[in-house]
This record gives C-alpha cells, structure tokens and sequence, in this order.
C-alpha cells in the first residue's frame, strides 16, 4: 500500500474515533449524567491525543499544535474536538460547574488552531468564536451578578 494511501487511511481512523467520541459524549448525557459521559469519553481522549485529557487542558496553545500536528490533526479533526469541548463545556455550564468556561475558552484555541493548520480563515470558525465567546460573557455576567464586586 501507498504510503499517501496509508496516511489517508490512518485520518480518516481519526476522524471516526473523534465522531465516537462526540457521539458516546452526547448519548450518556442524555442518559442523565453528565459527569459520567465526561469521564467516560475522557478515556477515549487520552487514546487519541495520547496525553490525559485534564493535561491537554494545560497545554499553551504553542504545545497544543505541536501536538496536534505530530497525531496527524487536520483542521476537520481539530473542529470535530472544539465540538466535542463546546459540548462538553455547555453540559457543565448548564449543570453550573464553571469548569465549562475553561472548556469554551479552549475550544476557542483550538479554532485559531484550525485556522493555522489550514493556512487560512474560515467565516465559519470565526462564527463559532463569536457564539462561544457569547456563551462565556453570558456566563461570566451571570457569576458577576451572583457575586458583585464591591469598591
């Protein structure tokens, strides 16, 4: 086989592990739980990415590409995972674990890490950042006004 034959092969392998993921993330939410959907895709995280999820969340947007690019991430695989961040990080907003906002605002990174693996700009990516970073003032607004600041 073709070494270009073997590459292509091994993407799309990832593309479907992301989509599992995704998808496996989805259904056990809707089972009710959203902690147990988290922990249980986390595994499938790590067998992906190859580093812990919670390490990955770490990462500085630097060793982020750089690891993304060594597992072969195009920018269609870097966008099904700010999916499943953005899915995973509403599902904690929504159950008013705050944790949501770091996962939003890492699905962000990752979509201007898109935009650099592709070596250009998408009118979609950027949709997204503006509907994520809606989400996180509207959250961020809503701890403000829980817990205001005094002078």
């Amino acid at each position: 086989m073709e070494r270009r034959d073997i590459l292509k092969e091994q993407i799309e392998q990832l593309g479907k592990l992301l989509g599992k993921m995704l998808s496996t993330f989805l259904k056990l939410k809707s089972e009710g739980s959203t902690d147990v959907a988290f922990i249980t895709t986390q595994a499938q995280a790590h067998e992906i990415l190859g580093v812990h999820f919670e390490a990955f969340l770490q990462h500085d947007k630097d060793s982020m590409i750089e690891l993304l690019k060594k597992k072969g991430f195009t920018d269609t695989h870097v966008e099904h995972l700010v999916d499943y961040f953005i899915a995973v990080g509403n599902a904690k907003l929504k159950d008013g674990d705050k944790s949501g906002l770091l996962l939003l605002n890492k699905a962000t990174s990752l979509l201007d890490i898109a935009d650099l693996i592709s070596k250009t700009a998408s009118l979609t990516r950027l949709e997204y950042k503006n509907r994520i970073q809606l989400t996180i003032d509207s959250n961020k607004k809503k701890s403000d006004d829980n817990h205001p600041t005094s002078f």
